[in-house]
């Protein structure tokens, strides 16, 4: 049995669920703190085996719940340290020495003709065993290469991974003597563009360990948070989808976020500002002696043209030339000033608008603005509309009608208002916490038919879709950043949310605190268990710091409306599932709120740690 599997005590190569299974088994006899370096061989044995799963094409099938044997849940990545086969470790002197067989020399053997065989073998029987030899010796040769440079490759990342992690360590300790010292925001900056900070940003173990840190230290200032944010680059989007929960811990809200990303570039200076108007003003006066009779007659026909054409209606015919569709003017008679706000006081600030619609579609309401001069050849249209937007907004809506799930809308800065014509920046689909994974696939494949339409393609309108439950949201995406990933997401949903909502609950709810105590557990998911034929997600409440002694465990039921609190003796007590489901479901009970949680927020709590 060669490495990885001996390491995670499998027989050989396993699927990923078998993996995941040993390697929490292991971690039970190998704690970080304790074993340092065992606990780095298993960590790096365990990325090996997963990632050896995944390029052989393994299929994983999916969890399964055997009485209480939970999933675990997947444990952060780590760079991957990946041993090469062993080769066989052949006896060369042994087969050198024993030249043919008995066997060999048999097959050999020919029906008796005139040939003199016996001479002919005999002549040719020390030339075999001599080329025999030097081939051996040649494999032998070859194989001791080939483990000289696996040795120096696995010492090189070895020490690459020493290096990392020992960049990692300083970093997560710099952030304890921060926070426990009240370092102000300006030393906090400091830290984000200092090499301690970068040569360990981008590394998941210190990602993960700034998740806790964050967890654990709700008062973080938001200033702070926000300086982590900008560090990360989140204004632009998540990125990586490692980066999701970092993301979601820091709670920067969406205002915010339009803030950062509408920061003004630097304006231009003074001499490049003078030279930029020496130019247009010598070109516009070449067009003046040029040209000049040609561009007043021209200036008088486009001016009567447009006086005796409202620009509502000129719009209407552009639209209609440039997005090969009918359009109408669903109220004829209205039309509006438009602003982007910019000087409210200042009346030329605002240009003129209208609602439109298709006409085989007119309750499909959207609008355009006027937008300078138009010169299709120079991409000037002389309008920007949100039709684009309206066609997303139609197809999203009907998609979560077909899947009866509910859809909200919201918008930067002020939220959703639903006026005449508007249209939402943002899509909440609210999921329940089971059962709706085949609807992600269908998401996924129905917005990347959006994006290939032609109306898509020529103006890309720019919105963030979200997989929520309640106001919590384990995926989001925007659509100019990155694609759909459907397969992260529809995993996410299917094998963590559920336990995430648990631990959510247990901990917003105030449950856990009143059970044990402030501050004086850590919760850590499970995973989905069947208890009775029930479906239910299981959070642990260990002792702090993380030890293997538990506490307490609390199930949420997949339907999110009851919590049930138990302790470690009834659950190690040995009862069939039938009698710890009778058991669960005994003692007082009592309504609690998380108000977070939207709609899905009254709770269920059957405690049997107080009662």
């Amino acid at each position: 049995m060669s490495w990885p599997w001996s390491e995670l005590g499998l027989s050989g190569p396993s699927g990923l669920t078998e993996i995941r299974r040993a390697y929490a088994k292991r971690l039970e006899s190998c704690h970080p703190e304790e074993d340092p370096e065992g606990f780095q061989r298993l960590h790096s044995a365990y990325q090996a085996a997963c990632r050896q799963a995944r390029q052989g094409g393994r299929q994983t099938p999916p969890p399964q719940t055997p009485e209480m044997e939970p999933s675990p849940p997947e444990p952060p990545q780590a760079p991957v340290f990946q041993e090469n086969p062993q080769e066989p470790d052949w006896d060369y002197e042994r087969l050198l020495a024993e030249g043919f067989s008995e066997e060999a020399s048999d097959s050999l053997k020919k029906p008796e003709t005139d040939w003199d065989y016996e001479r002919l073998f005999a002549e040719g029987a020390a030339e075999a065993q001599e080329a025999r030899r030097r081939k051996l010796e040649e494999l032998r040769r070859k194989n001791r290469d080939r483990y000289a440079a696996q040795e120096a490759e696995q010492r090189r990342r070895s020490s690459d991974e020493e290096e990392a992690w020992a960049a990692v360590m300083a970093a997560t300790h710099a952030l304890e003597l921060l926070y426990t010292s009240g370092a102000e925001l300006p030393v906090w900056r400091r830290f984000l563009n200092s090499p301690v900070f970068w040569n360990a940003r981008s590394n998941l173990d210190f990602v993960f360990a700034l998740e806790d840190f964050i967890e654990q230290n709700p008062d973080l200032p938001r200033e702070v948070r926000k300086a982590f944010f900008e560090a990360y680059g989140f204004e632009k989007g998540v990125g990586r989808p490692e980066y999701r929960r970092l993301y979601q811990l820091l709670g920067v809200g969406r205002k915010e976020r339009q803030k950062l990303r509408r920061k003004r570039r630097p304006s231009q200076s003074k001499t490049q500002k003078t030279i930029r108007f020496a130019a247009t003003l010598w070109l516009l006066v070449l067009i003046v002696i040029g040209v000049g009779s040609v561009l007043v007659g021209s200036i008088r026909e486009i001016a009567g043209r447009f006086a005796s054409t409202p620009w509502e209606e000129q719009c209407l015919a552009w639209l209609s030339e440039d997005l090969g569709r009918e359009f109408i003017r669903p109220f004829p008679e209205k039309s509006f000033r438009y602003s982007e706000k910019k000087d409210p006081q200042n009346s030329n600030d605002y240009v003129k608008a209208c609602v439109y619609a298709p006409a085989d579609s007119p309750d499909e309401y959207f609008f355009a603005f006027q937008d300078g001069e138009r010169s299709p050849e120079q991409g000037a249209l002389g309008y920007q509309s949100n039709y684009a937007d309206r066609l997303v907004m139609t197809s999203l809506t009907d998609l979560a009608e077909e899947w009866d799930l509910g859809l909200d809308y919201d918008s930067a800065p002020d939220g959703f208002q639903g006026n005449l014509g508007e249209t939402p920046g943002a899509y909440l689909f609210q999921l329940p916490l089971t059962g709706a994974g085949e609807f992600i696939p269908a998401l996924g494949a129905r917005l990347d038919a959006l994006k290939h339409e032609d109306w898509y393609q020529k103006n890309p309108p720019e919105f963030e879709v979200f997989l929520c439950y309640g106001d919590l949201n384990f995926y989001s995406n925007v659509s100019t950043v990155r694609d759909f990933d459907a397969d992260y997401a529809r995993s996410v949903y299917e094998n963590k949310f559920g336990p995430n909502v648990c631990r959510y609950i247990a901990e917003e709810s105030g449950v856990a605190a009143e059970d044990l105590g402030e501050d004086a557990y850590v919760l850590i998911e499970r995973g989905t268990v069947q208890i009775n034929g029930e479906t239910f997600f299981w959070v642990s409440a260990l002792e702090k710091p993380p030890s293997q002694t538990a506490l307490a465990h609390y199930f949420l039921e997949e339907s999110g409306t009851s919590l049930f609190c138990i302790t470690p003796e009834m659950l190690d007590s040995g009862l069939s599932q039938e009698e710890l489901h009778r058991e669960m479901y005994k003692g007082g009970t009592e309504l609690r709120t998380v108000e977070s949680l939207g709609v899905h927020r009254r709770i269920l709590v059957w405690d049997r740690i107080k009662n």
